[in-house]
């Protein structure tokens, strides 16, 4: 899987990826649209190499939004750069052939539009860093981390007072004398 690290809030991404990607989407969807036409459940072998790359692309799109909500910069997937195969099986479908151009095309394109997010996944490979950035799976652990790397320590408790009971005397009902 190819990574990179960025936050599309500081400009790493420009909006001529989303469009891209939004494009190339569009056309896996009318692939994915004739497999459906055709009979072809979604889990047959030969739609899934579109819908593989249909995925990735909306896994990294999403990322990029989840992305731009936080300060911190995560790794997160980057679409796959090689074109989907159509199976021999799938070739009497008669899926239009601009279609199948234009994927490949696009596909054709991905590597300049992200080339320095793959040099940056290139470098960072190359100097052997011995601590990966964090990943979105693994976010809740880097925020751990982070907190005690930063000196912020939980509280001692005494152990002569169980945290898991209230102070005495909280709830305790008493009656009041009248008068």
């Amino acid at each position: 899987m190819q990574i990179f690290v960025a936050n599309p809030t500081k400009g790493n991404v420009s909006q001529k990826d989303d469009t891209m990607i939004f494009e190339l989407n569009a056309e896996l969807f009318k692939v994915c649209l004739a497999f459906q036409a055709h009979g072809i459940p979604v889990n047959a072998p030969e739609a899934q190499p579109f819908l593989r790359k249909l995925s990735s692309n909306l896994t990294w799109l999403a990322a990029r939004v989840d992305n731009a909500k936080t300060t911190l910069e995560v790794e997160i997937p980057l679409p796959e750069m090689d074109p989907p195969v159509l199976a021999a099986t799938a070739a009497n479908l008669n899926i239009p052939a601009e279609i199948l151009n234009r994927i490949h095309a696009l596909y054709a394109q991905l590597p300049s539009f992200f080339a320095k997010d793959l040099a940056r996944k290139e470098r960072k490979a190359n100097q052997g860093s011995g601590t990966p950035a964090p990943s979105i799976s693994n976010h809740t652990s880097f925020a751990l981390q982070l907190s005690g790397a930063s000196g912020i320590q939980p509280h001692p408790r005494s152990s002569a007072t169980p945290s898991i009971l209230p102070p005495s005397g909280i709830g305790v009902k008493r009656e009041r004398p009248d008068g």
